[in-house]
C-alpha cells in the first residue's frame, strides 16, 4: 500500500481572504479515484531517470511501458529515511530503491512534479487581481513563495536537513541559505490537528485544561 501526498496552498494579499485551498486536479487521477491524494510513487527508468509520478504511474499505458521497459518503482521510500530512534508498531521491511537513486533524489524528483502541477492548477484556478499565471510568475520572480512539509513526527534534523536539500535540487528554491528560510516543517500528528480544528470547528470547544490524544 503506498504512501499519499497531497497540496493545499493559500496565496495571502493585503485585503484577500485568507483561505487554504486543496490542488484537487493532478494528471492521470481517473486511476486515483479522482481524489485529490495521490500516491506517493515514482517509476525510475533503467538509468535511474525519472518517468512518471504518482497517480499517472498507476494507469494502464504506463504501467504496461514500465514492464516492457522494465522499469524500477519507487515506492514506500520514506521508510529509508526513518531514524533507528524511531519506534514502529511491527518489523519495517524496506523495499529495494531504483540502481543509483537516492532518497534523496526520490524526494526531489516528485517535489518537482506536485510543485509543478501545483502551478499549473494555480494559474487555471487564481483569478483574484492579475490572474493566476501573472501572480504565480510575480511571486516566483520575488521569491516570495513558501514551504510547508509534513513528515512523521519521529524525524528530526537530520531528515529536514535531507527534505531542505531535495527542494533545492526540485527547483522550489534557489539554494539551501533560502532553503533554510522559506522551508518549514510540522509533524504528521500535529497538522491533523489544525486540520480538524479548523473544519470540525473545534477551537471554539477547547479548553486550556483538555487533555487529547492524537492517534
Amino acid at each position: 500500500m503506498p504512501y499519499l501526498a497531497a497540496v493545499a496552498y493559500t496565496h495571502l494579499y493585503p485585503g484577500g481572504p485568507q483561505v487554504v485551498k486543496r490542488v484537487t486536479s493532478w494528471p492521470g487521477q481517473a486511476a486515483q479515484q479522482y481524489e485529490s491524494k495521490i500516491p506517493s510513487i515514482v517509476w525510475y527508468d533503467q538509468q535511474g531517470k525519472a518517468q512518471a509520478f504518482c497517480a499517472e504511474a498507476r494507469t494502464p499505458a504506463i504501467v504496461a511501458r514500465a514492464e516492457q521497459e522494465q522499469w524500477h518503482l519507487a515506492e514506500q521510500f520514506k521508510l529509508h529515511v526513518h531514524p533507528p530512534t524511531m519506534p514502529t508498531l511491527r518489523p519495517v521491511e524496506l523495499l529495494p530503491l531504483p540502481h543509483g537513486v537516492s532518497v534523496e533524489q526520490i524526494y526531489a524528483d516528485i517535489l518537482y512534479y506536485v510543485f509543478r502541477h501545483t502551478q499549473v492548477f494555480f494559474e487555471e484556478k487564481e483569478f483574484e487581481l492579475e490572474g493566476g499565471g501573472r501572480i504565480w510568475r510575480r511571486l516566483n520572480v520575488q521569491n516570495a513563495i513558501d514551504f510547508v512539509i509534513c513528515h512523521p513526527g519521529g524525524w528530526g534534523l537530520d531528515e529536514q536537513s535531507m527534505l531542505r536539500r531535495a527542494t533545492v535540487k526540485a527547483g522550489l528554491v534557489s539554494s539551501l541559505p533560502v532553503a533554510m528560510e522559506q522551508v518549514q516543517f510540522v509533524g504528521e500528528a500535529e497538522a491533523s490537528v489544525h486540520y480538524v480544528m479548523f473544519h470540525a470547528d473545534l477551537q471554539t470547544r477547547l479548553q486550556a485544561s483538555n487533555t487529547n490524544a492524537v492517534a
